[in-house]
């Protein structure tokens, strides 16, 4: 759990680090929007925005990844991107289940005789909230 909280605690400073790159630019230079690695780091812009006066979303749009509980209840609250994550893990399953060929018929021998694994590729979900939405 401190490892966790450590790590989460990293993060925030990475994004409260990136939002001062950005404060520090002039007006005209910002961004229009900020896509963040993930939400903790886009908490951490979101913060230091709205500390130095600067709007989300009017001024600057901040997306987050991953749908962490915590972007309901940041203000704005944040647009983030869902991963399907329950897919991921079936998916994986299913692979590994299936043996090396991943049990698909059209997965063909890479250059030196070694089995390359099956693409999968599953969409993942923007959950459109309050930081990417600038009502006029």
């Amino acid at each position: 759990e401190r490892l966790a909280a450590l790590t989460l605690q990293r993060l925030t400073e990475d994004g409260l680090g990136a939002g001062a790159e950005i404060v520090a630019l002039p007006a005209s230079d910002r961004p229009d929007a900020v896509f963040a690695a993930n939400d903790m780091v886009a908490i951490g812009v979101l913060t230091q925005l709205l500390r130095h006066g600067i709007r989300v979303p009017e001024d600057v749009l901040v997306v987050g990844y991953h749908d962490s509980a915590i972007a309901r209840t940041t203000m704005p609250r944040l647009t983030s991107v869902r991963a399907p994550f329950e897919r991921i893990v079936s998916e994986c399953l299913r692979l590994l289940a299936s043996g090396p060929a991943g049990g698909a018929a059209e997965t063909a021998a890479a250059p030196g005789g070694s089995v390359r694994a099956p693409r999968v590729m599953l969409a993942p979900q923007l959950i459109v909230r309050d930081s990417s939405v600038f009502r006029r």
